[in-house]
């Protein structure tokens, strides 16, 4: 299964807070996503079972509905889909590792282009406002020490 962006996890997200819902809500959600329907059916992709017989659960981010109904004996009738779409723990499972994964990186940022310039400044303040101020008398005493010594 290929890598989500994160549009297709806003996507899913969407899902994940009103499910079931009906594709035609999502796509007046996102009307500026061109090809939420391409997106959806990527993610609705279920993996076969090495027989081919049948899907394996919790291998897609989503999961479309389908019609039930009684089909007679000797007929074989396809499901009808019905186009309302829930998110599997799988999807539940990425939706919640990305959020965990966006949150460490924004923490990570903040400590990278807040911290180290607040420290730096408190450092270069204390510097002139006390050491530089006491040089003369640090020299002083550094000239005292020496000429004691030799």
């Amino acid at each position: 299964m290929s890598e989500l962006s994160d549009v297709d996890f806003k996507i899913l997200e969407f899902i994940n807070e009103n499910e079931p819902v009906e594709i035609k809500k999502i796509k007046s959600k996102f009307p500026e996503i061109a090809s939420i329907g391409y997106q959806i059916e990527q993610m609705s992709k279920q993996t076969f079972s090495q027989s081919g017989s049948c899907y394996i659960p919790n291998t897609s981010f989503i999961i479309q509905e389908y019609e039930e109904f009684e089909e007679p004996k000797g007929s074989f009738e396809p499901a009808k889909p019905l186009g309302i779409y829930t998110v599997t723990d799988f999807g539940k499972k990425a939706l919640q590792d990305h959020k965990e994964y966006t949150k460490n990186r924004k923490k990570e940022l903040w400590l990278k282009n807040a911290w180290i310039p607040i420290i730096v400044s408190f450092v270069t303040t204390a510097t002139t406002m006390y050491i530089v101020p006491k040089l003369p008398y640090l020299l002083k005493l550094l000239i005292d020490i020496f000429q004691k010594i030799f």
